[in-house]
């Protein structure tokens, strides 16, 4: 077959007269001849290439255009309504075929030309090749750079974000609020950052445009304050913890006035929540150190709840209150984050000890003054009593995810938390090689312990250990495996005696026939050695160097790594409807009462207003992002394009200015500087039938011109 190139109108008369193309249509695009592709598509619309050694069967011409990742071929194969098959519906195929058709589903430009939200798609097919992946070890890193790659892309596009406004548009698509994006107060929920947030975007979310709103919505817009110093930041932070009884109180009576506004700033609903968690940490604190405890000094058999203890239940149930409704509001899954596993913990904990205190008090009948050492071994009390120990380190600890928030603790918080799963796997290696260990001593040193064990007991007075090392007070550490597991553990810390492994025969026995088991010290102080080499010398060292690397990874993205935790918690209180913090959220306030009862039952055409309106902010919000996101592709396949020197092969499209509040785009010169407004040119895309996308982009100027207020602004 003849070279396409520098011979296409050969190969035109050729297809005039019928000839079939075979596997001209693959070369063609293998070599990126644009004009050769185009030439047999027009007279043979329906080829997809014959079968050919050089590609496998699933590497169509659109999938084999979406590994070249080219632009216009791309485009020419979608204008004839050619997509990728989705692989996880493919049948009958390998797994290298699927790598072959994700391969091409990750194209950037396949994306762009073929998905209504391609930001929304690239979010979503990133987590589903992580998922992929790990299902699939031996593959897990091709998966894993397929995926990278499409987390590019929403940074990419997120980069052609020109002024405030789009970016607002973007990042608020999917909102229920007002679209007046510069009200009185920030009525963002910023729904896209939250769900890249739930794919682990993170440099989507580090992003400064995505940082940049975050602040101003935690902030409340810069009406009543803005951002400052760390200094000042944590003195407005202490005064609005000592003042949060007061705030609260405001937003009981006067939810809707400007006190009441001002509290449900983001900002002041997490100081007056770090306010909460450090209240039940004092008084935690306090119930330990027994304060208000009025019980006898020997203890007391079930006692009668102190204040202190009430407060703490009053504050569980404050927590369990929260905790139900946020997983009610937002799923099991995402309410499971690592510091909600840790409230659910402490919650159970405290409510199990809770209801031990109430079985112990009907079980004995009230409160008796009873000397603690006389107590059954596990009586409720002391059960409930360890679970409060634990409950209460937990709590204490709830603290390490709060210092996330402080730039300079932030990332030394997060690395422990990587740690912990350090640990974890340490930990796992560890007990079997003390099992071990402790099997092979326990098996050594079990039966002279029992020796020593029945002398003891058959001569009651003046009974004499054979061995040097054992007598009748302390029996040998390698006695039984529980013993020996124990020692082996202490002995990870130093806190372990070589002089357990000892046999030597002890003169005061009185009895000359008694012999030393040399080998069996000998064996036995072998094992005990090489446990030392294996657990201190490679283990510990080990663990040392995956935490060194969990902190090293944290260090060598911190600016990433600390702005995706921080924005994660930050969207917590700025997309959280509740505001008030536990346990003043067990109080029924005067708005809630209002929008979830009265307007429900009574006021029913009220409600229905207020669904409506939240409907047509929702439908505008989704068309400010549709419409800037739209005008964000073409910037960045114009950019693209320029940068590979490709000819531009969307003669209808112009580089659009940045869209203003209102709606319109503003013009700009080469260099980003406006030079006046003009109305915005609309952007139309050809719907496909078969997969739900658009594949053509056209731009023409019909006058029309967006706007952001409407039906929506006006509710």
């Amino acid at each position: 077959m003849l070279p396409l190139t520098g011979h296409i109108e050969v190969f035109e008369a050729l297809l005039q007269y019928g000839t079939k193309p075979g596997e001209a249509l693959m070369c063609a695009i293998d070599k990126e001849d644009t004009a050769a592709v185009q030439t047999i598509l027009k007279y043979s619309p329906q080829v997809d290439g014959s079968p050919s050694a050089a590609f496998p069967s699933e590497v169509t011409p659109i999938v084999l255009a979406s590994h070249k990742n080219s632009l216009p071929l791309i485009k020419v194969l979608v204008d004839q309504g050619r997509f990728i098959p989705d692989p996880g519906v493919v049948l009958n195929k390998d797994d290298h075929a699927h790598q072959n058709l994700y391969r091409g589903l990750v194209s950037p430009y396949y994306i762009l030309l073929t998905n209504d939200d391609p930001l929304s798609r690239a979010f979503e097919l990133s987590s589903r090749l992580d998922d992929v992946g790990a299902s699939k070890p031996e593959v897990e890193e091709v998966y894993a750079e397929m995926a990278e790659g499409t987390r590019s892309l929403g940074v990419d596009l997120l980069d052609q974000v020109w002024n405030r406004d789009e970016a607002a548009a973007i990042l608020n698509g999917g909102d229920e609020h007002s679209p007046l994006i510069h009200g009185d107060d920030c009525q963002m929920e910023l729904s896209k950052l939250d769900m890249a947030v739930d794919h682990e975007q993170k440099r989507f979310v580090a992003h400064q445009w995505s940082q940049r709103l975050v602040n101003e919505c935690w902030y409340g817009a810069g009406k009543y304050f803005t951002p400052t110093t760390n200094i000042a930041e944590y003195l407005r932070g202490f005064v609005l913890m000592l003042l949060t009884p007061i705030l609260a109180l405001i937003y009981l009576l006067a939810p809707m006035s400007v006190p009441g506004r001002f509290v449900r700033t983001p900002a002041v609903r997490f100081a007056m929540y770090l306010a909460s968690v450090i209240t039940f940490i004092v008084m935690v604190f306090l119930r330990a150190e027994k304060i208000g405890y009025n019980g006898p000094e020997g203890g007391q058999l079930a006692p009668s709840g102190t204040v202190l203890e009430w407060l703490i239940f009053v504050w569980i149930l404050g927590m369990l209150l929260e905790e139900g409704r946020l997983m009610v509001k937002n799923g099991p899954l995402a309410s499971l984050t690592a510091m909600g596993i840790m409230t659910w913990v402490i919650i159970v904990i405290y409510l199990a000890a809770f209801f031990l205190r109430v079985a112990s008090h009907v079980e004995h009948g009230g409160p008796k003054s009873l000397y603690r050492f006389y107590w059954a071994t596990y009586d409720t009390t002391l059960i409930a009593e360890a679970l409060t120990a634990v409950g209460g380190v937990l709590a204490i600890l709830l603290l390490l995810p709060l210092l996330t928030y402080d730039r300079f603790l932030g990332p030394l918080a997060l690395s422990m938390s990587h740690m912990v799963k350090d640990i974890v796997k340490f930990l796992i290696i560890f007990f079997i090689v003390s099992i071990a260990f402790s099997a092979g001593l326990n098996e050594t040193y079990s039966f002279y312990s029992d020796v020593v064990d029945n002398i003891c007991l058959t001569q009651l007075e003046n009974a004499t250990s054979p061995l040097t090392a054992t007598d009748c007070d302390t029996s040998n550490a390698f006695g039984d495996f529980e013993s020996s597991f124990e020692e082996l553990f202490w002995s990870l810390f130093g806190l372990g005696s070589k002089d357990t492994l000892s046999l030597e025969v002890n003169p005061k026995a009185g009895d000359a026939l008694l012999q030393e088991h040399t080998l069996t010290m000998n064996v036995g102080a072998a094992l005990y050695g090489l446990y030392l080499v294996v657990a201190v010398v490679v283990l510990l060292n080990m663990l040392i160097a995956m935490m060194s690397n969990s902190y090293q990874h944290i260090a060598d993205n911190e600016t990433i790594e600390w702005r995706f935790e921080v924005t994660k918690m930050m969207l917590r209180f700025i997309r959280d409807d509740t505001t008030l913090p536990v346990p003043f959220n067990l109080i029924p306030n005067p708005k809630f009462i209002y929008y979830n009862i009265i307007t429900r039952c009574c006021l029913k055409s009220r409600y229905k207003a207020d669904q409506l309106c939240k409907l047509q902010a929702k439908e505008e919000n989704d068309r400010r992002y549709k419409e800037v996101l739209a005008r964000l592709v073409k910037r960045y396949l114009l950019l693209h394009a320029r940068e590979e020197n490709i000819e531009p092969i969307f003669a209808d499209i112009s580089s659009d200015g940045p869209v203003n509040q209102s709606g319109t785009s503003i013009n700009v010169e080469p260099d980003g500087v406006p030079i006046g407004e003009s109305a915005p040119s609309n952007m139309k895309r050809q719907q496909s039938t078969e997969a739900g996308n658009w594949s053509k982009i056209q731009v023409g100027c019909d006058g029309e011109e967006g706007t952001a207020s409407g039906t929506g602004a006006a509710c």
